[in-house]
């Protein structure tokens, strides 16, 4: 098979084949080498401006000389044909070994850093990619990387092309925020960008959008949304890993690494504390162990004594109250009567009722009148009295004394409210308070801090369910953890450190929504 123009090269095979072109596997024949050819589609290839760029650029890459860049070693003009004649490399591409699941770390290592090395230089030649995805990086048997199309893309890249064609050049799934908004004033840090897309799939083995999305979703997720879910991190991936793949995938190119050298050094001591601790994964409903029966027994020693005397002093003041409460009714019904304590002490227990108005006579007489049927229903009553009635007698004329009659005191069996206020009996919300203390952030994704829950109340709580909130800066929930407390004893206290991955947290907040009340 040959080509038109070149004359010089024996086409073997298709290696592959896009919009923008197709590359050949070609034998250089006076050389007798394998190369591969890149033949840029006929109707890119007769537009003026596409040319122009193409052949400034070509000449460019034609410098660049890294052992990890695939050399570049000839550039063809036609009038209706552009060629690109390169170094023909046998190994696999990245996006096949991904197929079979994510690298292991010392592998995504070994390559990733050959990765950043060839784009650094690159770069420092002035050279941008615009197009980096795993089918552009090939692995080698010899696991030497070799990086494809080098400048390619932005060449390509441009407004006449993009209208003309009504494609958008590149692969939208690596592109940076700022190629898929069609800024035209693209620097490393767009390349950069999209290396960190691909050091997220060599880690997890996927890409971080669905290809299934359409191209209007994926692009405003490109252009908002962080590369994962910050509430829900993938959990195989150690916290300093994804600090700088989240460093390197920012939006705003200002805060992204400024160049790959940076980017090598923040990776090389993620790596290094990585692959030796590993993050612990998240905690959702941690266990907290119950109390024993001998911390029962501790704690009931330590608070009866005080229960005890509590109780004590509490019947001796009842006693007092009742006792005074007695005596000043005792005096007052004796001063209204005109007769001496010892008399009314008798009736004591009779319900002795002085209506408002009332005349002393009649009291008189509803006193004899009861004090008889008593007698006369008692089996066992005494002879009767030859004491006379008590009859009214004269009162000291006061201004400021009324007849009053005496309230019977309370029987033992009483249960009155005013012999016994009630006890109020506070809820589990009332009872129980939880806070969140000594809230720090470690990196972009850590956050710590002390959970502590008490109760200020006289009884147990089971069953305890606590809701912490991670909110971020614009006060909207990130994620939400359910914590279960088994128990609290009376007047206890529980301690708990959080520690999640929960990325743009700005303050953590906790609440007590359920509780069962103890025996």
């Amino acid at each position: 098979m040959q080509v038109p123009y070149l004359e010089r090269y024996e086409i073997l095979q298709t290696l592959g084949q896009g919009g923008m072109g197709v590359v050949y596997l070609a034998r250089q024949k006076k050389l007798d080498r394998l190369v591969a050819i890149k033949a840029i589609s006929p109707y890119l290839a007769q537009e003026p401006e596409v040319r122009e760029r193409f052949a400034a650029e070509a000449s460019v890459l034609a410098r660049l000389s890294h052992p990890n860049i695939v050399t570049l070693y000839d550039y063809i003009e036609e009038p209706d044909a552009l060629y690109l004649v390169m170094e023909y490399v046998e190994g696999k591409p990245l996006s096949e070994i991904l197929k079979a699941g994510p690298l292991p770390l010392e592998s995504i290592r070994k390559y990733f850093t050959q990765i950043l090395d060839a784009f650094a230089y690159a770069h420092s030649k002035g050279v941008i990619h615009r197009d980096i995805k795993p089918s552009n990086i090939i692995i080698t048997s010899h696991g030497q990387v070799k990086i494809l199309d080098f400048g390619v893309a932005k060449i390509l890249s441009s407004d006449h092309s993009q209208t003309r064609t009504g494609m958008r050049l590149g692969t939208l799934m690596y592109m940076s925020p700022e190629q898929v908004k069609g800024e035209k004033n693209l620097d490393a840090r767009s390349d950069i960008y999209s290396l960190g897309v691909v050091l997220f799939e060599m880690l997890t083995g996927k890409p971080p959008y669905n290809p299934e999305l359409g191209e209007f979703e994926m692009s405003l997720r490109i252009v908002r949304e962080p590369l994962f879910d910050l509430s829900h991190p993938p959990a195989n991936i150690p916290q300093k890993i994804l600090e700088v793949i989240l460093h390197a995938t920012e939006k705003n190119p200002e805060h992204r690494f400024s160049s790959c050298a940076e980017f090598r050094e923040a990776l090389e001591g993620a790596f290094q504390e990585g692959i030796s601790s590993p993050i612990p994964p998240t905690e959702v409903t941690p266990a907290l162990p119950a109390p024993t029966s001998k911390d029962r027994k501790k704690f009931w020693i330590k608070i009866g004594g005080g229960i005890a005397v509590f109780i004590l002093g509490g019947i001796v003041l009842l006693t007092f109250w009742w006792e005074r409460r007695a005596s000043k009714g005792a005096t007052a019904l004796a001063d209204s009567l005109g007769a001496d304590t010892s008399s009314v002490a008798l009736d004591v227990y009779d319900t002795l009722t002085v209506p408002s108005g009332a005349s002393d006579s009649g009291l008189s007489e509803g006193s004899s009148q009861k004090a008889s049927t008593n007698q006369g229903t008692s089996p066992k009553s005494p002879p009767p009295s030859t004491t006379p009635p008590v009859t009214s007698s004269p009162r000291k004329s006061s201004p400021s004394k009324q007849p009053t009659s005496a309230p019977p005191p309370p029987s033992p069996a009483d249960t009155s409210p005013q012999a016994h206020p009630p006890t109020h009996t506070p809820s589990f919300q009332e009872a129980l308070k939880v806070e969140v203390q000594n809230f720090q952030k470690h990196g972009i994704l850590q956050v710590k801090a002390d959970l502590i829950l008490t109760n200020s109340s006289p009884r147990d709580w089971k069953n305890i369910q606590i809701i912490v909130r991670f909110i971020n800066k614009e006060g909207k929930v990130k994620r939400t953890e359910t914590l279960q407390v088994p128990e609290m004893l009376p007047y206890g206290r529980w301690e708990k450190k959080l520690d999640y991955l929960v990325g743009g947290t700005a303050r953590i907040e906790a609440e007590v929504v359920a509780a069962e009340p103890g025996p």
